[in-house]
Order: C-alpha cells, then structure tokens, then sequence
C-alpha cells in the first residue's frame, strides 16, 4: 500500500507550500518577483526541479504538463522556465533541503547517531569565462574543465543527507567545510558519533571537534601517525592516548614544556588554523586516541579517535568506520542513478538549484525506501533492497499527478527487486574520469 509514500509526499509538498507563502525571503526582487498569476508559479517551478529528471528540458515541461493551467498556448517555454528560475535567490532550495529534513529525525543504530562527512567532485559544462569553478590546463588534462565541490554530512541509519556546503571547484576546502558542519549539526553531540576518511585529518578539526564535544572516528594514512607519534616505523597493533602541544612559533624560549621538544607540533603561517593566529607565540594542548589494526586481506588501517577505549574497543571501531561506506555507495547513486551530473543550464546558480533539487529528490526517496521489508523467507545469503530501484520507483512516484499515486503499489515494487548480500566480496576501485552530459546528447 501506498499509506507512507503518499505522506512523505504530501510532507514534501507543504514544504514547498510553506517556502512558497514566504515568498518574499527567497527570492530577488521581494516587490515583483512571483507576484503576478503566471503558468510557473513559484510552487510549481520548485516542484519541478526536485521531480525532473535527466532530458530536455522542453521533454521535461511535457512531462510535468499536469502542473501547469491548460491554455490556447499550451506548455510553457523553456526561456519562461529559465526566466523563473533567475528570480530565486539562493537560499531558496537549501531552505526546501532544511524543512524538508526536519519533517523526519534520524534514526539511532545501537544507541549511536552515526553521521559521516565526504566529499564529491561534481563536473558542470566547460566555461572558460567561470573563473571560480576553471581548472587550466595541466599535465593530464590538455584542455581544463569546471567543476564544483560538495560536502555532505549523511546519517548512516537512513542513508538521507543531513547537511551539504557546496564550494566553488578552485576554492575548494574540505577542512573548513567539516569544521563548520560540525558546528551547524543540531544533534545532540553526546550520541553522535563522526566518521571521515583521511582526506579530512587535521588539528583545526580535532581542535573544533574538542571545543564542541563533538566525537569522531577519522582515518589516517602511516606517515600522517608516524608524523603524530615521531617514530620512523609503525607496529602492527597500536591502541594509545597521546597528547601533543600545538604552537604557531618555532621558538622554544616560550615554551612551556621545552624539555620535550618531540611533544610539540608547529603549524605553518598558511594552514588553516582557527585558534592561533600566524606568529603567535601561545601553545594548546590536543588529546587524541591512536588505534591501528590489521583487516582481514592483510591491510593495515590507521584511526583517530577521541572515543574512550572502554566503551569502544578496536573492534568496535572498525563497525563504525565500516559503516562509513555507505556516503561513497550514495555519491554513486544519486550521480548514476537520479543523473546530479546532467544539468539544464550553463549558469552557476541555476546549477546549484539543481544540486539542491537532486539532494532533496535522493533524500525524498530514501525515506521512503527505508521502511520498505523483505518477507521472511530462506535464503542462502541475506538480502537486502536494490536502492537503485527504489530510487527510480520512488521517483516514478514524485511525478505522478495528483489522484493517480495509487495506480501502482510503490511498496511492492521497491521490495519486489533486492539482491543477495555476500559478505568478504571485494573488488578494486577503478578510478575513471566522469564528464558532464554534453547538452547536443540528451535523450528527447
């Protein structure tokens, strides 16, 4: 039955309702803007965007036909939908994001809020005139490309996006991003626990993490812990607490602790370090957790925590650090699946709309795949839902008009396709470059 799509979006549309009635705070022009009765009303255009998929856009219009009034002049033109989309500001769709999520909490697993942060290159047409998002040339790509930067923050329970800082591709920061998505979770920190890959080590980040109270399980390459510890080798199983001083100053006369110059850490004048300014002579002590240990194909994986060894035993910590692997499985989704990667527009802001609108789309259809239930029944292997299908299910759903969602039972179909789940399978990563959907190959 179709009981709990049919309110998560009817929770979606008076979201957009609500966005809709405060008009004025997201778009440009509070006095002219969206004031006049026109086909694209401001309900419809978000609605739009968060339903459309990877075609043309007059293919899309065709499509969403049943939204807009019937009239001599039938659907509207592309150039009136562009015009529409010029006038909302850009706090427009991350408020949908916002309101949207608030509708439903995260989930606990095992007592812990599990959240993991990554990030995710997002290719946009070649634009040599954007300077903000042009890479030139360089030894691997002769001609340059535009990019995009993503952060996304992600509860592990549900696989649903929490929050997202999207950064302009040559100013690209994933440290700053985590830092302040640390301190924008609205969680409560004493049941939240922070998983990051080893791009995202770094002492401004532990030293906000400390502040904050926030706990983390973040993993770190051999010589960034043989740079931590100062030892030139490392051993196979490590579990200790160390505690460094970190200074802006390589004068030891200052010091509080010179007899032990292999305590302390200085941090160069041009990284990024939010609690002392370059040349200052101040010292702040950081308390970390090192644990190293061997996985089952012989690898040796490195974590730094400030979890507390009696409550989270290695083992532990490898649950929770294996569980980090469901943000890179999602990037993949909602890139090959729900098509980030295919825009209809050229301009940056009109991309980042549609960044927005993906994310609130793959957000809409994981809440409702994460209530779907296999029948229990013998297997070989466990299995578990084709999220892949549920996905396009779920979508399928979204642009239905109004008094037809119940012409197929949603439920069904998600829990009719599911796949077996063979634990100790791996297969190499295969690094491939992605490109943009040129605009000349779109399907009709």
């Amino acid at each position: 039955m179709n009981e709990y799509p049919l309110h998560v979006k009817n929770c979606l549309l008076a979201v957009i309702s609500q966005i809709t009635a405060r008009k004025n705070e997201f778009v440009k022009h509070p006095d002219r803007d969206f004031s006049r009765n026109r086909k694209i009303s401001l309900n419809r255009m978000i609605l739009f965007l968060v339903g459309a998929e990877a075609s043309t856009m007059q293919f899309e219009l065709q499509k969403f036909s049943f939204l807009f009034p019937k009239s001599i002049s039938g659907l509207p033109s592309c150039s009136a939908m562009f015009q529409q989309r010029s006038k909302l500001s850009g706090d427009a769709m991350p408020a949908v994001f916002d309101e949207f999520n608030k509708q439903f909490p995260t989930k606990l697993v095992n007592g812990l809020h599990l959240l993991a942060v990554d990030g995710t290159q997002i290719n946009i047409a070649y634009d040599l005139k954007d300077k903000e998002n042009h890479h030139f040339p360089h030894q691997w790509n002769v001609r340059g490309y535009n990019d995009l930067h993503a952060v996304a923050l992600q509860d592990l329970s549900t696989q649903k996006y929490l929050d997202v800082i999207i950064q302009n591709g040559t100013e690209k920061n994933e440290h700053a991003a985590l830092c302040e998505l640390v301190q924008r979770s609205s969680l409560p920190l004493d049941k939240t626990v922070l998983t990051a890959d080893r791009g995202f080590v770094s002492f401004n980040f532990f030293l906000h993490a400390e502040r904050s109270s926030c706990r983390y399980v973040v993993r770190a390459n051999d010589a960034y812990v043989r740079n931590l510890l100062g030892t030139a080798t490392l051993p196979d199983v490590l579990d200790t607490h160390i505690t460094l001083y970190l200074t802006r100053s390589r004068a030891t006369g200052f010091r509080k602790h010179p007899e032990h110059p292999e305590l302390y850490r200085v941090i160069p004048s041009k990284t990024t370090f939010d609690f002392l300014e370059p040349g200052a002579r101040e010292e702040i002590p950081v308390s970390l957790r090192i644990v190293r240990f061997q996985l089952k194909d012989g690898i040796f994986e490195n974590i730094i925590t400030n979890l507390s060894v009696d409550e989270f035993p290695p083992e532990r910590l490898k649950w929770i650090y294996r569980k980090r692997w469901g943000i890179e499985t999602s990037f993949r989704n909602l890139k090959c699946v729900l098509a980030l990667e295919q825009f209809r527009s050229k301009k940056p802001e009109h991309i980042l709309q549609e960044i927005w609108a993906r994310l609130i789309l793959y957000n809409f259809c994981m809440e409702i795949a994460s209530h779907a239930k296999l029948p229990e029944k013998i297997r070989k292997h466990p299995h578990k839902i084709d999220i892949a299908n549920a996905l396009r299910t779920c979508h399928y759903f979204l642009r239905r008009p109004p008094g037809h969602e119940n012409d197929l039972d949603i439920m069904e179909l998600i829990e009719r396709a599911h796949s077996p789940v063979r634990p100790g399978r791996m297969a190499p990563r295969r690094h491939r470059p992605h490109f943009p959907k040129s605009f000349q190959y779109r399907s009709a």
